[in-house]
């Protein structure tokens, strides 16, 4: 288990690593953070859903606050020197609350643990917030790309910078 981490002084989430039996509110949160921006057209595209430990390398990492999963996040490996930063999300109900951020610092403290010189990450033109959550904590927009007809952003981190 990760260390306690306080969002606020009313609500602490605490981070562990991915245990089978979070699948399906991990999936379930996926497809309502989806949901909640727009972005969920019913096709299947999150295939790294059916093989969370093989695609994440035991890297994918789960928020709880009174035992509900309310965030998840996780690494994939790229390459010896490059991960990506994948499936950020927190509900709803619990967003604006630093509970990204913490989720982010989360990964970004392993990436550098493992070894990896540079994130990865991509985002929606609209997804302002996670934008700006990304630029503040070092992430710089690197291009644009199609990915299965929608536009994203990329964006990219330098950890031997920070």
């Amino acid at each position: 288990m990760v260390d306690l981490l306080t969002t606020d002084k009313s609500t602490e989430v605490s981070f562990r690593k991915y245990q089978p039996a979070d699948l399906q509110p991990a999936f379930d949160l996926h497809i309502l953070a989806m949901k909640e921006i727009g972005a969920y057209s019913g096709a299947r595209w999150d295939y790294d859903f059916d093989d969370i430990e093989g695609t994440y390398l035991g890297e994918f990492y789960v928020g709880e606050l009174d035992h509900q999963i309310i965030a998840i996040g996780a690494l994939r490996k790229i390459s010896k020197t490059a991960a990506e930063v994948r499936r950020v999300r927190v509900h709803p109900a619990h967003q604006r609350r630093g509970v990204g951020q913490l989720i982010l610092d989360l990964l970004t403290r392993r990436g550098k643990e493992i070894g990896y010189t540079h994130l990865h990450l991509d985002t929606l033109p609209w997804q302002t917030a996670a934008q700006e959550l990304y630029k503040k904590n070092g992430f710089i927009q690197t291009g644009t790309q199609l990915i299965e007809g929608w536009e994203v952003l990329l964006f990219e981190k330098d950890l031997t910078r920070s």
